[in-house]
């Protein structure tokens, strides 16, 4: 119920819905792309562990069901060596990979069967970060057969052409690369009639993909007689491009030098194409997650918000509340003390009247009189109702404070006294101030001369209550002597180091705008350089469990930065007590 009524309510967790939505339709997007291709493709995590499969991947090296669903390396690993030649450099490939996690790897592998399987060994990146590695397999047995086929027959060029034109596609140039021969299957894959072809430059299929550094060292190897391998990118004669794995071999002259290249190749598209939709599906899925990042974080702190704008507001209900019930009374004494000291003194007056015209009382009024002690009382009573009367001013001043330290009715920005907000919050802390008996917790103030500023004061009135019950509670087991010490004054041009190293950045300050700076600083144990980094995260605090919430350092720094443009910093070392700085400006830009 709780979690329905917050999507409904919060546009950000209805936006984190749709963004998971997504998230599933591109994971069934990929999934499918991953089952369609003609490749067996296996994905591993950074120990090893088989984390996705296709079913080509299975087909392939033939591994039964059982043995694959449970996805256990070693004896998946054990299957698969049993069917190659050479199962010790596998292994060896293998584990030069698994300590080498960020190259790419291409090779072959040969089986006792004959069989002949190609692969690439690609790192697979989140980012920057390498979460794992990516096998393709490639059945190139027919591929490798006809390679032996041609170099066995190269004496009868036309059973050898007839040969590949059923399993290649085959090109023949002379030595300046014109084209003079091309078998069927190059003209279906080109979209090209022979006829557009033969005599023409190689040059008419290329696509403009690979780079003339590609080329030079294509052609420089060929020219000295040697086979070029690679992977080429076409363009076919409908503009579509498509990808051909191929193997250029030069045929030499009695000199040693190419008169002719032979070139066969593979239609590799379909993989090229896969490969090329899982990176986007990883990109995709980057930036997904990157948005989900961002939208729990707004989400933490929307629950960071409420959580504590329930409590100080149930705070603020409560001071104002118990200042209200506390002012009436308190204004009905303070206003009738005035009354009663000028009757006091009028009866009084009455009094010393009598006694100066009536010296002599009668017996029964002069034993009253001496029981009473008349002449204590009419010394005393003056002094007494000068008592009441600055009991009741300091009452009305505790009041006015409560009032000022909640300011429930000021929601809106207004010119304050920070000072007033700073002695408010003390007054509302001096139960804890004093929690120690014997040990009080020394206040030490060193007030600038600051002009009012224009803020939320109800909300940096909260500021102020966070940080200065943080610094009592670091005090709570020091010895003597313990202080806090509040600092204010005027300045301009902070330093650029003011935030944590990992805390947002405000443009606060950056202008030559002045600004004022309250610092309040205790000399308790200190914080550590780990925590530090740590300290205006929601949720996190080093105190014991049931003791702080770890909101009050986010929100307050939140109140500061984002509400007032301001800046939050804390300086601190173990062992040397902590100090945090609040920095607004004098004026807020509210247009």
């Amino acid at each position: 119920m709780v979690s329905e009524s917050l999507t409904s309510a919060n546009p950000i967790a209805t936006s984190a819905l749709s963004t998971a939505d997504e998230l599933q339709r591109s994971l069934a997007l990929l999934r499918a792309t991953f089952e369609s291709t003609a490749d067996g493709i296996v994905a591993v995590d950074r120990e090893g562990r088989i984390t996705h499969y296709n079913r080509k991947f299975v087909e392939m090296w033939e591994i039964p069901e059982g043995l694959m669903e449970s996805r256990d390396f070693p004896p998946i690993l054990a299957f698969i060596l049993e069917q190659l030649q050479n199962p010790e450099k596998f292994c060896r490939q293998i584990k030069a990979l698994s300590e080498n996690t960020n190259i790419d790897y291409h090779t072959v592998l040969e089986f006792r069967d004959g069989r002949v399987f190609e692969y690439h060994s690609l790192p697979s990146k989140v980012g920057q970060e390498i979460v794992g590695r990516v096998w393709n397999f490639s059945d190139i047995t027919e591929r490798k057969h006809s390679e032996e086929q041609l170099c066995s027959s190269l004496k009868e060029l036309t059973d050898f052409k007839c040969a590949l034109d059923r399993s290649a596609i085959v090109a023949i140039t002379d030595a300046r690369g014109i084209i003079t021969y091309i078998n069927d299957k190059f003209c279906e894959l080109s979209q090209y009639e022979r006829e557009e072809l033969i005599g023409k430059d190689h040059r008419v299929i290329n696509s403009g993909y690979h780079s003339r550094e590609f080329f030079k060292n294509l052609w420089g190897t060929i020219a000295q007689g040697k086979v070029w391998k690679g992977e080429i990118k076409n363009k076919a004669k409908d503009g579509s491009d498509y990808w051909v794995d191929t193997t250029i071999v030069p045929f030499l002259d009695e000199n040693g030098k190419p008169f002719q290249y032979l070139a066969i190749r593979f239609d590799i598209t379909q993989r090229k194409e896969t490969e090329s939709a899982l990176r986007r599906s990883q990109k995709q899925l980057q930036a997904q997650t990157e948005q989900l990042k961002k939208t729990l974080g707004d989400l933490k702190r929307t629950q960071a918000q409420l959580v504590h704008s329930e409590k100080m507001s149930s705070l603020g209900q409560l001071v104002a509340g118990v200042a209200h019930e506390i002012n009436n009374p308190v204004s009905f004494i303070y206003g009738n003390l005035s009354h009663a000291t000028l009757y006091m003194e009028e009866l009084l007056h009455l009094l010393q009247l009598y006694r100066e015209h009536y010296p002599t009382p009668v017996p029964a009024i002069q034993e009253a009189a001496e029981e009473i002690e008349i002449e204590f009382l009419m010394q005393d009573v003056p002094s007494l109702l000068d008592s009441m009367k600055l009991g009741a001013e300091r009452i009305r001043n505790i009041v006015r404070s409560l009032r000022n330290f909640s300011r429930l009715d000021e929601a809106q920005m207004k010119s304050v006294n920070l000072h007033e907000g700073i002695e408010s919050t003390l007054l509302v802390l001096q139960n804890r101030l004093k929690a120690i008996p014997g040990r009080p917790i020394e206040i030490i103030k060193n007030y600038g001369n600051i002009p009012e500023i224009e803020c939320y004061a109800g909300q940096l009135n909260q500021v102020f209550m966070n940080l200065l019950s943080n610094a009592i509670d670091a005090l709570e087991n020091q010895p003597e002597p313990r202080r806090i010490s509040i600092k204010t004054e005027v300045a301009i041009d902070p330093p650029q180091n003011l935030e944590l190293p990992n805390s947002p950045t405000s443009s606060a300050g950056t202008n030559s705008q002045p600004f004022v700076a309250i610092e309040i600083a205790d000399n308790g144990p200190g914080i550590s350089p780990a925590d530090l980094q740590r300290l205006f995260d929601p949720f996190f605090t080093t105190k014991p469990v049931g003791k702080g919430t770890g909101l009050g350092l986010a929100i307050s720094y939140q109140i500061v930065v984002e509400k007032h443009g301001g800046r939050l910093k804390c300086d601190s070392e173990p062992g040397r007590g902590a100090a945090f700085t609040i920095e607004i400006p004098l004026t807020q830009n509210t247009h």
